[in-house]
């Protein structure tokens, strides 16, 4: 994969935090011609970092990598503080904040508390054509349905 980074086959690179952990990753993505370094998800430096994703804090070290390199925080659900704690923990230095509402015309955001978890996912896919993100706690049963589930 980096090897097709080098020769100019990629032009884009994903790595997740924890696999920047890596030296052997630094020391590779050291040889490309990286021109943007984007933290997707960023709002995980202030609620997660802590105990969930404890490698999104040690992403301020990549900076140390690549000191000439633009950074780039997204998220799409940072309130004040969690912005002020993603500066603050990627060491941002005077950073333009773009920022919208968080009500989007296109995202529903639903809370039900359901004893039967599988009918509520049948009610939601069937009602709702377009794309769905269905977040709860799973158990055995509801992942045997979601992974035999053809639309």
């Amino acid at each position: 994969m980096l090897d097709n980074c080098l020769y100019g086959n990629y032009k884009f690179l994903y790595l997740s935090p924890e696999r920047l952990q890596q030296d052997w990753i630094i020391e590779r993505i050291k040889q490309l011609p990286i021109n943007l370094i984007a933290i997707d998800e960023a709002h995980c430096v202030s609620q997660w970092g802590h105990d969930f994703r404890p490698a999104y804090l040690k992403i301020k070290n990549l900076k140390e990598a690549f000191p000439k390199i633009p950074f780039i925080a997204l998220t799409g659900s940072a309130n004040e503080r969690v912005t002020k704690d993603i500066i603050e923990n990627l060491t941002l230095q005077n950073p333009a904040i773009f920022k919208k509402s968080f009500f989007r015309e296109n995202l529903g955001y639903h809370i039900a508390k359901t004893e039967d978890k599988l009918y509520k996912i049948q009610q939601i896919l069937s009602k709702n054509k377009q794309s769905s993100i269905i977040m709860f706690a799973i158990e055995n049963h509801v992942k045997k349905f979601l992974n035999n589930y053809k639309d």
